[in-house]
């Protein structure tokens, strides 16, 4: 598959995990975290989104020749936060707004490691 096919599947991961995470947030924020229509459809989209980052990544790394580096396992690291995520929203409001920041800063980070590999 052409690598360009794997770049558009990771950010569509990212797209999806980012929608559900947003969601999760405001619903949080708005003091209604446990809506179970709202929580299903943002459940689904995060760990579908989740699990076409990791496929579409390691799909990605293995038809460019890349190596596991350093920057990949800090990738991995952002993916495992952003996967522990929805679930510490739910659990910690108090924490909802401090997310609604860092969140968006840790995609910034992974884009950037994808783009520039500094180690």
């Amino acid at each position: 598959m052409d690598p360009n096919v794997y770049k558009v599947l990771h950010i569509l991961g990212f797209f999806l995990v980012f929608s559900a995470l947003g969601g999760t947030t405001i619903a949080t924020l708005v003091g209604k975290p446990d809506d179970a229509r709202a929580r299903r459809r943002t459940g689904i989209f995060h760990g579908v989104g989740l699990l076409v980052i990791l496929v579409s990544g390691f799909g990605m790394l293995a038809k460019l020749g890349l190596a596991l580096d350093g920057w990949v396992f800090a990738k991995m690291g952002i993916w495992l936060i952003l996967g522990a995520a929805a679930f510490l929203i739910r659990k910690r409001p108090g924490w909802a707004s401090l997310f609604w920041i860092v969140l968006p800063l840790l995609g910034a980070c992974a884009g950037f490691l994808a783009l520039y590999k500094p180690f």
